[in-house]
Parts: C-alpha cells; structure tokens; sequence
C-alpha cells in the first residue's frame, strides 16, 4: 500500500511541475536566417536592387554578411530604402573585393564557404557590408536588411547566384553573445525578351498604365481610357464614354422548329429605351433601342415576345383570341411586353388586323414576318 502511494506522489509533482513551466518555453522559434531575394531584370537595364533579408531575428546589435556575386554585374552601393534599418541609428561599412583577397582577409571566409558550398563561376567578388548600431541596444526588426546595388548595363541574358554569407565573429547582441545565422541564396536573373521576365516573375500593372510596365504587351485588366464597353450577349457590341447615347443592335425575328415566332422585344440588364415603331426606322421591327452609358461595362441580353400569346401562359390558342378582342374593346389593359405578343403583324398597333391575324395563326394560315 506504502508503494502504491509514493508512486501517485511522485507522479503529482511531475504533473505540478510541468505546469509551473511557461508556455512560451515550448514555442518554436523561427531559425535565424539571411536571404537573397530572386530578382529579375531585362537586359540593358542600367541597374538592380537585389534585397538581402532578415527573419527570425533574435536581436543583434551588429552584423557582417559577406555577398558573393558574379563581376559581370559591377558591384555599386547599398541602399537603405525600404529597409528595417532606415530609421535607425547606425554605421554601415562596406568594401568590394574579388574572392581571393577575401579569403586572404577574413580568416572565417573560407570556413563559411566549405559549409554552404562555392559559387561556380570564377570571376567572383565579395561585397562585405557590416552594419553596426550607434545606440546600445538589439536591432530586432525583420524584413528588408538592405539592398545590394549592382550595375547591370553590360549583363547578358542568363541566371547569376547571388550569395550569402553571414559572418560568426562579427554578428552579436549587445552582451557580445555571437549569433549565428542560416543562409539562403538568390539569384540574379537577366531575360532578353519581357514575356520571358513576366512568365517567372509576374506582371507589373499601375492604375493609369494600359500595358504591363515591363514591356511585354500584356493589357492591365483594370485598365480604363475613359470609356467602357457595351456586351450584348456575350459579345462586345462598342466601347462608349461615359454619357454618350448608345443605339443598341435591334434582333432579328426568329422562329423554332414548330414555326413559332418570336420577336425581340428589347435588351435588359440596363436602362434601355425601347423607341416606338416607325415604317422609316431602318431596323428590323421598326424600332430604335438606346441607353446613356454608365460608368461602368454594361452586360446586356436580349429579350424576346411569343408573338401570339397574348395572355402570357407561354402558348397560343383561343383563349389568347379572346384576350386580343378585350385588348380592342379596351376591356383588359396589357403592359408594354403584352402589346408586342398582341402585335401580331408587328406595326406597333394592335386593331383588327391583328384579330385576322390570329384567326389565321389558330388555322395555321398564318406566318409572322416582322
């Protein structure tokens, strides 16, 4: 019994005592890490900010990262735009040498390199940039370290690595703890042709601009002159400004396999004036179609009447006969899409030519034209 004891005991204070652990010292921390973002330019580009990043910054109060890069591209300054460091107090040396005289001067150089691997071409310099902060305190933003300018105006077409390196001696905090950081490398790449820089780098579009900015021919989509476009079914009718009157397409009738007519009635989808009948009107059913245009595209589609089935139950027989007598007689009252289904000869007036019409349509004697 005195064992069984002890064992529960000893399992409750593991317990109490994992509990009293902060949570935060089971967090995974991001790793520590400098990266050369890929960059693209097209050739005859006079030059190129290639971004060097910082994550999972565990704070530092300076740092050394050497930059390895083919000679081609003519090594030209740092900048500090958009960098983390902008706004900070801070010293930043620089120096250009080839890799030879590198390895000669810093002593650590050619460790690093046996870990990450050489860069396989040989004209390679080294850029050494050393940052170091004026105050005393940790610098522990990410993003954006700084840019590494490079003259491109010689470089030809083709894919250039472009190293990092981050020095262990000269990258600590401000209790002289040294920081070591994981390095990913970029590239350099360099297209003749901008459809080719656009298929591994994306388009680049601004408002105002109607092509890509990079040359390539591709049209931005959000791109607008000042007018937009009409689309009738489907189909892009005109572009139009805004507050023009546009005069829409009028239809064609048109009729099924069993002889059935219909006739276009109007467009919807917009403000659309459906213009009365005229003999002189040069459109199919007499008619003239128009809208003030919008600030907007406008997607229209086209609407089409029974002709015949005056009532609206979507067929024709003698119920619609006597709707059309009361329509004369001014007994039933329709609404403008009702008119145009009575309207058998498509004149625009629904009389007694219309009732003969009918007579003969119920006789299958009768075909509408218009």
């Amino acid at each position: 019994m005195k064992k069984t004891t002890s064992v529960f005991i000893i399992i409750a204070l593991i317990v109490n005592l994992l509990a009293a652990l902060p949570f935060a010292s089971f967090a995974v921390e991001e790793e520590p890490t400098v990266e050369t973002v890929d960059t693209g330019i097209i050739t005859g580009d006079e030059s190129v900010k290639i971004p060097v990043t910082i994550t999972g910054n565990p704070g530092i109060w300076s740092i050394q990262i050497f930059v390895l890069y083919d000679a081609d591209a003519a090594y030209s300054s740092v900048d500090l735009t958009d960098s983390v460091l902008a706004e900070k107090k801070l010293t930043v040396f620089e120096s250009d040498m080839t890799l030879t005289e590198a390895l000669e001067y810093y002593f650590e150089l050619e460790d690093l390199l046996d870990k990450t691997g050489r860069i396989n071409y040989d004209n390679t310099r080294v850029v050494t940039i050393t940052v170091e902060n004026d105050s005393i305190s940790n610098l522990t933003d990410d993003g954006v370290l700084f840019n590494v300018v490079f003259d491109t105006s010689q470089v030809e077409a083709g894919e250039y690595p472009v190293n990092v390196l981050c020095s262990v001696y000269n990258t600590i905090n401000v209790d002289d703890e040294k920081i070591e950081f994981t390095s990913v490398n970029g590239a350099l790449f360099v297209f003749d042709d901008a459809s080719d820089y656009c298929l591994k780098f994306g388009h680049e579009f601004v408002d105002g601009e109607e092509y890509c900015l990079h040359g390539c021919g591709t049209e931005n989509p959000d791109y607008n002159s000042g007018s937009f476009k009409v689309i009738c079914d489907g189909e892009v009718f005109g572009e139009f400004e805004v507050g023009a009157e546009v005069t829409l397409p009028t239809l064609a009738l048109k009729h099924d396999t069993y002889g059935t007519a219909y006739r276009f009635f109007t467009w919807s989808g917009a403000d659309v004036v459906r213009g009365k009948y005229s003999a002189t009107n040069e459109t199919e059913n007499g008619r003239v179609y128009t809208m003030t245009m919008p600030e907007s595209d406008v997607t229209l589609t086209s609407d089409y009447s029974y002709v015949g089935d005056v009532n609206g139950d979507n067929r024709v027989n003698s119920k619609d006969l006597s709707a059309l007598k009361k329509i004369i007689t001014s007994v039933l009252v329709l609404d403008e899409a009702g008119n145009d289904r009575a309207d058998l000869d498509g004149n625009d007036r629904i009389n007694s030519k219309d009732i003969s019409a009918m007579k003969k349509m119920l006789a299958g004697s009768y075909t509408v034209i218009k």
